[in-house]
């Protein structure tokens, strides 16, 4: 589900942010288009959980059937699981960024670290809680940390080069969107 939502634009930012260029126009460009990109993803994020949580009712009532939940418990579910792939999707931004900057150490640090807390967190409550409300909190703010951690490393990266504000820039999303089509 993430790899249809990213649209090819995980391949785009590693593509522009591999230019070594360093001129303060590319420094500009890069700061403006991780800002585009940011805002436009987190956008998407939004609408997603709020697509989820509108649905809720609706795919906990037609397509989930538990013994062991009451029906408002499954939406809960649904909600957490809305919620954290919300923080998940923006964190392929991110890490894309680093990928394409050759910061592959912290870039996978990151994911490395995230994956093991992700797995070895929820096998623990799932073995010994056995409470999927609890496994999809803790996903929630796995997914959270992990993207603000991500977040944090890049822009701090970008921030030593910045000349100015970085700019939310639809221009750019016009001039990026047919190879990300192709990519995607």
């Amino acid at each position: 589900m993430m790899g249809l939502l990213d649209m090819g634009i995980g391949a785009t930012l590693i593509r522009k942010f591999a230019n070594p260029k360093s001129d303060i126009t590319e420094v500009k460009y890069k700061n403006d288009l991780l800002r585009t990109i940011e805002v436009f993803y987190w956008g998407v994020s939004i609408v997603l959980f709020l697509a989820i949580l509108f649905l809720s009712d609706w795919l906990g009532s037609n397509f989930l059937n538990s013994k062991i939940y009451t029906h408002a418990q499954v939406i809960q579910i649904i909600k957490l699981i809305g919620l954290a792939l919300a923080f998940q999707l923006p964190c392929g931004v991110y890490l894309s960024c680093l990928s394409g900057l050759q910061i592959h150490s912290k870039m996978n640090v990151i994911q490395i670290l995230g994956t093991i807390c992700r797995h070895t967190l929820g096998i623990l409550i799932l073995i010994l809680k056995g409470d999927l409300i609890l496994f999809f909190i803790v996903q929630v703010f796995l997914s959270f940390f992990q993207t603000a951690i991500s977040r944090f490393i890049i822009w701090n990266i970008i921030k030593q080069k910045r000349m100015s504000n970085p700019e939310f820039k639809i221009s750019i999303l016009n001039n990026i969107w047919r190879f990300s089509v192709g990519m995607a």
